[in-house]
């Protein structure tokens, strides 16, 4: 995880990472909701808003969101502005990372050795 993100972070950027992954998560689940899936879909795509929501996995789960979000989409048939905006959302995830307010981060960061005299 850390060859993929060299830096994860923190404070005002971090927290605008975690807001994105909010909002995908969110949109995950309406979906879920909205439609008419499978019991299996809904759970799949319930349990990527949760992976997301914790930054966990964060580029498999955002690159999943990707395809499902434009599985979704391209099933439902009408294509919207606001439906393009929405699928750039998880590719942002994937392009910038999952932030310092993640479980990536507590996994994957950047750590400091403290070595013995």
């Amino acid at each position: 995880m850390q060859r993929l993100y060299p830096i994860f972070p923190s404070g005002w950027p971090g927290a605008g990472l975690a807001l994105l992954r909010g909002t995908v998560s969110v949109h995950l689940c309406a979906l879920a909701a909205a439609h008419d899936h499978a019991a299996l879909a809904s759970l799949a795509l319930l349990l990527l808003a949760g992976l997301l929501l914790l930054g966990l996995v964060t580029p498999l789960a955002s690159a999943a969101a990707m395809l499902a979000e434009l599985a979704v989409t391209s099933l439902g048939g009408a294509w919207t502005l606001s439906g393009a905006l929405l699928l750039a959302d998880p590719v942002l995830l994937l392009l910038l990372g999952p932030g310092a307010y993640s479980c990536d981060a507590r996994l994957y960061g950047r750590r400091l050795l403290t070595l013995p005299d």
